[in-house]
């Protein structure tokens, strides 16, 4: 009888191996799933999990349910570290100026499927440089370089960076201001 059926008292619980950030509440005569957390960049991908149901007579019942974590892209940003928008790096003439900095972009963690990032130097003053290398995790290592020449001194040159992991671009915009000694 379905009147009897749904006044009993039942639980809802995860089996082992299911994703730590699912979640599963009774509510009403179901069972839901839910995310207990932010789903982040780490959890993409097709995990498998088992909602057990116990009805408190002794009888029980498992059914498995297969899961589709996708991506949503996130944009490559300048760390705290990258010279700041529309801010001025000085340089000495016939000295080199180097200056690291990190780039980061979640994606790159991303198990299933991590994404590249590309680093271009757009503009900036004749024999400047750029070099980049994986820092770990979600993070790449910039580094630029420029010496500037006895005819560079005295002058300001714009210098613009991209960042491009083939569905955003983020840029950023300084100047070299380079002095004469």
């Amino acid at each position: 009888d379905d009147a009897v059926h749904t006044a009993q008292a039942f639980s809802c619980a995860l089996g082992t191996g299911a994703p730590t950030w699912l979640a599963v509440a009774r509510v009403g005569s179901n069972c839901v799933l839910s995310n207990s957390r932010a789903i982040v960049d780490a959890d993409v991908g097709a995990p498998v999990a088992t909602v057990n149901v116990i009805d408190g007579n002794g009888g029980s019942g498992a059914r498995v349910v297969n899961l589709v974590v996708g991506n949503v892209n996130d944009a490559p940003a300048f760390a705290a570290d990258a010279p700041a928008q529309g801010s001025n790096v000085a340089a000495t003439e016939n000295v080199e100026l180097t200056r690291a900095f990190t780039i980061t972009d979640d994606d790159l963690l991303v198990p299933s499927s991590p994404e590249s990032v590309s680093v271009t130097l757009v503009d900036g003053p004749p024999g400047m440089t750029l070099g980049t290398s994986p820092a770990g995790g979600n993070a790449i290592a910039v580094a630029l370089a420029f010496t500037p020449s006895n005819d560079q001194a005295g002058q300001s040159f714009p210098v613009v960076v991209r960042l491009d992991d083939g569905e955003a671009q983020t840029q950023r915009s300084f100047t070299v201001s380079v002095t004469n000694v």
